[in-house]
């Protein structure tokens, strides 16, 4: 029996909902969550949630192991796997035979992942880029084998400015594209222009600001969303910053534990920030299935965002730059997807281009969406993250 531990797996956000989901109304943005399912449906797998004392959602001063526990069960139960993954409290519950899925954005990773005696740690790196400097030095420094939708792990990369292990593993694993994003609108039915989408997320590491001059994770959705009216012509823009509630409450330099639970009471169950209200109020299947093209612009990290690909199964023609981001996936730039130079104008000058071809355009549509209905869909993916642990 394959033993495999989550390290606080309630708090990641990302293969079950969490308590941000089911108490303040934040959306689910599950996207492993189909991983997680496949290997508790599985016969020779058992599944444990290590917990630590970060792993509680309770304010900084009142968080303990015990209620991260609590959490924990609560969590599991809530999402249907109460009685199929056992909360532990302890490391020394973890033998060296055993593997550990730890996510790095997920704050005390590194700190737990030390006390481990496993021989193998698998870390996923999706939104490492959200997160402190430290903390993604100590993860990386304690992980055996990474995985990430793109290979970042490129000579002067942002990745290569951390302190990486001398032996390492790196898994190449895309998101997978949900059943529910399909093409129903016949190509030249739709509107001859873009449609532009994607949370504008701002990121506090002082590494990544210092690499790329920004504290932006995403500029090119800035440029188009500061540039929406100018680019009516070409673009419909639907992009939202994440904090797009304007009622939120800030802590002054000097603000009492007080006035920092109210504010935090405030932002969370009265202005709702962070539930991107406007940006879940349409369809986006839909919407998407009334364009000819979209842009879903990349991390600056150097990571597609799984719009690009979700778009590409709904018919459109995606826009995106020439990367080893599509390339290491096999897409080939103007036969899978659009390519562009990266700026503003390059990026007016292709859909104007496109707007006046259509039979072209309309060529390398179905050449992505065959690439998507191919490559991104959750059982091949399924099988890539199974070699990772050895299982059948």
């Amino acid at each position: 029996m394959k033993k495999i531990f989550l390290i606080n797996g309630h708090r990641t956000g990302l293969i079950m909902k969490d308590l941000s989901n089911y108490w303040f109304g934040i959306p689910a943005i599950t996207k492993y969550k189909f991983l997680l399912d496949s290997l508790v449906a599985r016969n020779d797998v058992e599944l444990f949630n290590l917990v630590t004392e970060e792993g509680s959602s309770m304010p900084h001063g009142l968080k303990s192991k015990y209620f991260s526990f609590i959490e924990s069960k609560y969590i599991l139960h809530k999402n249907g796997y109460g009685d199929k993954i056992k909360t532990v409290m302890f490391p020394h519950d973890v033998s060296p035979e055993d593997s550990v899925w730890a996510f790095v954005h997920v704050w005390d990773t590194s700190n737990i992942l030390k006390e481990l005696n496993s021989t193998h740690k698998v870390i996923m790196l999706n939104q490492f880029n959200f997160h402190s400097v430290n903390e993604i030095e100590s993860v990386t420094k304690y992980a055996t084998d990474f995985v990430f939708e793109a290979n970042i792990f490129q000579p002067n990369g942002l990745i290569f400015q951390y302190k990486l292990p001398t032996e390492y593993k790196f898994h190449l694993l895309p998101y997978a594209v949900a059943d529910r994003f399909t093409d129903s609108t016949p190509f030249f039915n739709r509107k001859p222009k873009a449609i532009a989408t994607g949370t504008l997320a701002r990121c506090n590491n002082s590494m990544h600001i210092s690499y790329f001059g920004t504290n932006l994770c995403h500029k090119m959705r800035k440029l188009i969303f500061d540039n929406k009216d100018n680019l009516k012509e070409y673009i419909d823009s639907f992009i939202t910053p994440f904090y797009e509630n304007s009622k939120m409450k800030n802590d002054g330099p000097n603000s009492s534990k007080i006035r920092h639970f109210y504010n935090l009471f405030y932002n969370l169950f009265i202005a709702k920030v962070g539930s991107q209200k406007k940006y879940f109020s349409f369809d986006i299947v839909k919407k998407y299935n009334e364009y000819q093209m979209a842009i879903v612009p990349e991390e600056l990290v150097g990571a597609p965002a799984i719009g690009a690909f979700e778009c590409m199964a709904c018919g459109c023609a995606m826009i995106g730059i020439d990367s080893y981001m599509y390339r290491d996936l096999g897409l080939i730039p103007n036969k899978h997807y659009v390519s562009y130079d990266g700026t503003i104008d390059g990026l007016k000058s292709v859909i104007c281009y496109y707007q006046q071809h259509q039979e072209e355009l309309a060529q390398i549509a179905m050449e992505g969406h065959k690439f998507v209905l191919i490559n991104m869909k959750s059982d091949r993916l399924r099988k890539r993250f199974y070699e990772i642990f050895d299982l059948k």
